[in-house]
């Protein structure tokens, strides 16, 4: 094949590709679904973004998704414009890397084309505006890998007629702020993106009218043969360019141009008049399209589900995005797309390193570390249900009210467990301190516990707790248990009252009462009461 000269290239029509902008609000609302709805089930879930053709100059055109991605209905409010996404979140990393990234974009990139075949597209052009989001979520560190593909056709590589001109430099003022007045008119948000621009005199600003891009077989598109595209009056193929830059226009055109090239065959070859429509604000609060790129392209055939030929469509794959390679380094299989019987599709994003892989987005920082840590509990707890106990009521267990009888080794023991399994109100009971014996043996104490005579068992129990998992509400409680065949004498009668009525009251309070003494006696006074108030089972 000939290789193209210096001059050729520069005049290959190229497009700046989308960046993704992931809001943090997206990944919470992530959580949420993979906590408590999908669970270890990996779905592909519909959700909404969202891009802006009022991008001040400098600036790098986004698409947007943050946590009304979630959403059946998408409100979108002028100027922003719609794009239907799909997302698919992997539950492992592993899984996530190595995954096929070329036949995910393909299957995405075929049900586009579907749209666009069918006649759907359109009949809702805003089906051309689309993007995948592959994901992992690590839930128990906050950290969420994702990857945006915006798929484009391996169209045919179209060629500049003449360079990009400004729309000022061909409108005239009343035009161009006339252009952004009728726009903004437009209420569906789906023929905002996508649609023609119908000007029926130059110089006549109140002649402009925006068409649904469902006309474009019934009105006249193409240049006539000697007709400067200087010339105002005419019929442009409008798109929404989400694109800052002088010279080329934005991602969205190159859907359009593949649905021309398919529907209307009797446009193949000749000349047509682009609008990439921007919309800048002024600085009295009114919209101009000064800003606006005019093109004139040849539109040339469409690509087909059969291979194109190297004689007819010179290969270029990404080499149309700006500054991009012709070919994917992340671990992706070629293999699986190069099978010559399905129509090639590109549209993978570069990373902030400027190559093909994905992003990380590391939330652990603006999370309350407390927060955190009661999220990577629930995550573990919810991992066990899943595979091994589905129906078991984690709810249940975390709210219950557990009270411990006893902080030594079978309390501190107890405790622990109960905290492994999400409880989240323990209260301990003993009337004991910490001696130099016991941290080696009970597993809540250590040694400066047992310094000055020791601490109370339950009140170090307690503290203890909370210093393993904040977000514990834990409570000691220092208290002599009436006894069997311990004698009370006088001076200790209110004292036993008072203990007695403490004791109701703390087996009255909770809902799991747990008899951790080491005597049968110990055990004689919770239990009477326990079952008075229907507490055993």
């Amino acid at each position: 094949m000939k290789a193209m000269s210096h001059a050729e290239a520069s005049n290959i029509l190229q497009y700046s590709p989308f960046n993704s902008s992931v809001d943090p609000s997206f990944w919470h609302k992530l959580s949420h679904v993979k906590l408590d709805i999908d669970r270890l089930e990996e779905k592909v879930r519909p959700i909404w973004g969202y891009y802006s053709n009022a991008i001040p100059p400098g600036l790098t055109s986004y698409l947007h998704v943050d946590c009304s991605a979630y959403n059946t209905e998408y409100e979108v409010q002028k100027p922003l414009l719609a794009s239907y996404g799909i997302l698919l979140n992997k539950n492992t990393l592993e899984a996530f890397k190595n995954c096929n990234k070329i036949a995910l974009l393909e299957e995405l990139g075929q049900e586009l084309w579907q749209n666009i075949t069918s006649g759907e597209a359109l009949k809702n052009p805003a089906l051309l505006s689309r993007f995948f989001l592959l994901t992992y979520a690590d839930l128990k560190k906050y950290h969420f890998y994702y990857w945006c593909a915006f798929p484009a056709p391996n169209f045919p590589t179209i060629t500049l007629n003449k360079q990009p001109l400004r729309l000022a430099d061909v409108f005239s003022e009343k035009q161009v702020t006339e252009l952004a007045k009728v726009y903004l008119e437009v209420d569906d948000w789906r023929e905002r993106g996508y649609f023609l621009i119908k000007v029926d005199s130059d110089g006549d600003s109140s002649c402009i009218s925006i068409l649904p891009l469902c006309d474009v077989r019934a009105v006249p598109v193409a240049i006539p043969d000697g007709e400067d595209i200087k010339k105002t009056e005419g019929i442009y193929v409008g798109v929404a360019d989400p694109c800052p830059l002088h010279d080329h226009p934005g991602w969205p055109l190159r859907n359009l141009l593949a649905l021309l090239s398919y529907h209307c065959s009797e446009l193949v070859g000749s000349r047509l008049k682009v609008l990439c429509l921007r919309l800048r604000l002024r600085p009295c609060s009114t919209w101009s399209t000064e800003d606006s790129l005019i093109l004139e392209v040849t539109l040339p055939p469409s690509p087909t589900t059969e291979p194109p030929s190297p004689e007819t469509f010179p290969p270029h794959f990404e080499s149309e995005a700006l500054d991009s390679p012709n070919e994917l380094t992340f671990h992706v299989n070629n293999t699986a797309h190069s099978s010559g019987n399905k129509l090639k599709w590109v549209g993978w994003e570069r990373n902030e390193r400027g190559k093909f892989g994905p992003r990380k987005m590391n939330l652990s920082s603006s999370m309350d570390p407390v927060k955190l840590a009661e999220t990577s509990v629930d995550l573990n707890l919810k991992l066990m249900k899943w595979r091994l106990m589905p129906q078991l009521d984690l709810d249940l267990i975390k709210n219950s009210r557990c009270l411990l009888l006893g902080s030594g080794t079978l309390g501190c023991s107890v405790a622990r467990t109960l905290l492994g399994w999400g409880v989240r109100y323990i209260t301990l009971v003993d009337n004991g301190c910490v001696s130099y014996s016991n941290p080696v043996r009970q597993s809540l104490f250590t040694y400066k516990d047992s310094l000055n005579s020791g601490r109370p068992k339950s009140e170090a129990a307690a503290d203890a707790l909370r210093a393993i998992f904040p977000g514990v509400e834990s409570r000691g409680v220092q208290l002599n248990i009436p006894m069997p065949g311990h004698p009370i004498g006088p001076s200790l009668l209110a004292d036993t009252k008072t203990s007695t009525q403490l004791l109701e009251e703390l087996i009255d309070s909770h809902d799991v009462l747990f008899l951790l003494m080491d005597s049968r006696e110990s055990r004689w006074l919770p239990t009477l009461i326990a079952a008075s108030k229907r507490k055993v089972r």
